[in-house]
């Protein structure tokens, strides 16, 4: 029964820690049911160790923990309750707090992250790296590229990702602002229908590349192109050049030559 305070603070601490350090909260959060507990008992475990440690060193070699002892017996002594004079309780709660107090390490360690490109983009893509299609998105953001994605119902899709990832949240759609849309025929060849990318360049001020966010969308006047996708629905997904496909496919470029002769 001694152990059951231990127990909670040391499930508290590696909650606390899991889902506030930058390191563990993108993969804390996606975790559910029996996956969230185990992994915030892992997380307690090892600052309980930890703590168990410190008291260890404060013990032997400093007057500190002697002084929390006699503090204890001090101010709670005075309630004249049994389980405050076992020196064992005392000694649990003291780790108990030590452990609290070590899940607060998630400060430094977040600004030590948030101080370096190279580290925050380290921790996003190891909160990622088992999901192959959160890392194309990734890329296509990171290097404006543009993303080909086919549905259930055989349209294909071709136009840049609009809203960042959020390792926290699960995604369920996916927002594009298309340039080329179509289908795929009985022989899984795509077909384009339709053209959005000279329309958009007028539109847009600035490259649609660079158009990101809601924001830049509305500003542009191009919100009424935006399509969401439901991401259940996406049966395959891959970058896509939109110079190379004009220069390699010759009936694409016949149907543009027709268009601009007429």
């Amino acid at each position: 029964m001694k152990t059951i305070p231990l127990i909670i603070l040391t499930l508290i601490a590696g909650y606390n820690y899991g889902s506030n350090c930058k390191i563990t909260r993108y993969l804390l959060s996606r975790n559910r049911g029996y996956g969230l507990y185990f992994k915030t008992a892992y997380y307690g475990i090892i600052l309980l160790f930890v703590s168990i440690t410190l008291y260890i060193i404060l013990n032997y070699f400093t007057g500190f923990i002697g002084f929390l002892d006699n503090l204890i017996c001090k101010y709670f002594g005075m309630l004249s309750m049994e389980k405050f004079e076992n020196q064992q309780l005392i000694r649990i709660l003291i780790i108990g707090f030590f452990t609290i107090l070590l899940s607060y390490i998630y400060f430094p360690i977040n600004l030590i992250i948030k101080s370096s490109q190279r580290l925050t983009e380290l921790v996003f893509n190891n909160a990622i790296k088992n999901r192959d299609f959160e890392k194309l998105i990734w890329r296509a953001l990171r290097n404006n590229s543009v993303l080909q994605v086919t549905m259930s119902n055989n349209k294909v899709y071709v136009g840049y990702v609009i809203r960042t990832i959020d390792p926290e949240a699960e995604r369920t759609e996916l927002r594009l602002l298309p340039i080329l849309s179509g289908y795929r025929d009985e022989t899984s060849t795509v077909i384009f229908k339709n053209m959005y990318k000279s329309v958009l360049d007028v539109l847009a001020a600035e490259p649609i590349s660079n158009i990101t966010s809601d924001e830049h969308l509305d500003d542009a006047g191009l919100g009424d192109f935006e399509i969401v996708l439901p991401y259940y629905e996406i049966r395959h997904s891959s970058m896509f050049d939109y110079e190379v496909y004009l220069e390699t496919n010759n009936s694409f470029n016949k149907k543009i030559n027709t268009r601009t002769a007429n």
